[in-house]
């Protein structure tokens, strides 16, 4: 773009006599230095006085009429430059605009894609819209593998809910759904609790649990995963049933 703006400033050049002028000051307040009035003078003092005064009046009022004429020629010349200004910026805002709005239609253009993903119509009930997904430096490929990833982690949770809610004789189905809203650990601590709730808390309700001691032993492996809390409820419950329980720590 061809420059604009070429302004040419000619430095603004005062003069006057500063020399002679701080020698006549000086030599006036030279016969003051040092005096001592005496009744008889104070007339005479009064009037070099407002004379002084008056001197120094002037010299503020040429310095200010010197400063008002400067002033109006930078004023004027500010004035100029704001309403070229306010045109150049007219246009930045126009531009600016039309730029993020380009920008937002590639953003909604790349979610709806990202909508019509088979993957992404399998799993939005159990995972949540990433926005950096709509940034330029992620493609369709690069979402399409976070999207996998995501799903065999969900596939991963449903399992376990699965496996724990039928070991404990409870309907499966309400569980994964609370999953779409809660972690794979607020489930799993849930399905304990209602367990613990079901066998022990309100025995009218279920059959009391009767444990044939004269049956043989069976011996199942199952990997549990849940929190600290979670894990113990499980551990508490398996031996108030009569349930060995080999605990070994995953490192």
């Amino acid at each position: 773009m061809k420059e604009l703006i070429i302004i040419n400033t000619i430095p603004a050049t005062i003069k006057w006599d500063k020399e002679t002028a701080l020698k006549e000051a000086k030599e006036i307040m030279a016969k003051y230095d040092g005096v001592e009035f005496t009744e008889e003078q104070l007339p005479s003092a009064k009037k070099e006085l407002a004379t002084l005064r008056k001197v120094s009046k002037e010299i503020n009022s040429q310095a200010l009429k010197i400063d008002k004429e400067l002033s109006a020629e930078i004023k004027t010349f500010r004035s100029e430059v704001k309403e070229v200004k306010a045109i150049v910026d007219k246009g930045v805002s126009f531009i600016d605009e039309q730029v993020k709005l380009f920008e937002q239609k590639q953003k909604d253009e790349k979610r709806e894609q990202i909508f019509e993903l088979p993957l992404w119509e399998e799993i939005k009930d159990y995972t949540t819209f990433c926005d950096e997904w709509l940034l330029k430096k992620y493609d369709l490929d690069q979402i399409t593998l976070e999207l996998e990833e995501r799903q065999e982690r969900i596939k991963s949770n449903i399992s376990s809910i699965t496996m724990l809610a039928e070991s404990h004789d409870l309907k499966v189905d309400g569980y994964i759904e609370k999953l779409k809203s809660n972690t794979l650990d607020e489930v799993m601590t849930r399905i304990v609790e209602d367990a613990l709730v079901v066998k022990k808390v309100k025995p009218e309700v279920v059959e009391e649990v009767k444990i044939d001691k004269t049956q043989p032993l069976k011996r199942i492996t199952r990997i549990l995963t849940g929190t600290e809390q979670s894990l113990k409820m499980v551990w508490e419950y398996a031996i108030s049933i009569g349930v060995k329980w080999d605990k070994k720590e995953e490192k």
